[in-house]
């Protein structure tokens, strides 16, 4: 069942668990409730390219003249091939209200949190993104 909400109330109340069905008036939008699931085959799949890495030879100098030193790049990718943890990081952008609507044909995401609630991240700011999902922590 939908529950009618006005706009004053999403913006001063913020949403809350009765509102992920909710219809606004007067333009009567459906809220629906968004959860990220990235499936494990688009998490291993990065990693199993990143270990089939061929890397150059190392730099001649030992300044960035050349580039980024190859042991800064090796570090990096050897992180997100090893110790990066997507599920945490998914875990904690599910742990925000997040919501999907759609305005005048276009696809909208955004997260909500209330005043005073400490966050996975401890601080809370509006967000939007047309279309796909995007990263709320930019």
């Amino acid at each position: 069942m939908n529950q009618i909400l006005s706009s004053d109330e999403i913006v001063e109340g913020g949403m809350n668990a009765a509102a992920t069905d909710a219809v606004l008036q007067p333009n009567a939008f459906v809220i629906t409730p968004f959860k990220i699931n990235v499936p494990q085959s688009a998490l291993d799949d990065p990693k199993r390219r990143l270990e089939m890495t061929r890397w150059p030879t190392r730099e001649t100098v030992s300044d960035w003249s050349q580039g980024v030193p190859l042991a800064r790049v090796r570090a990096l990718v050897d992180y997100w091939r090893t110790t990066y943890d997507w599920r945490r990081c998914e875990a904690m952008l599910n742990a925000f209200g997040q919501y999907r609507t759609e305005i005048e044909g276009l696809g909208i995401h955004f997260s909500t949190c209330a005043p005073g609630i400490r966050t996975p991240c401890r601080s809370c700011s509006a967000t939007a993104g047309r279309g796909r999902s995007s990263n709320s922590r930019r």
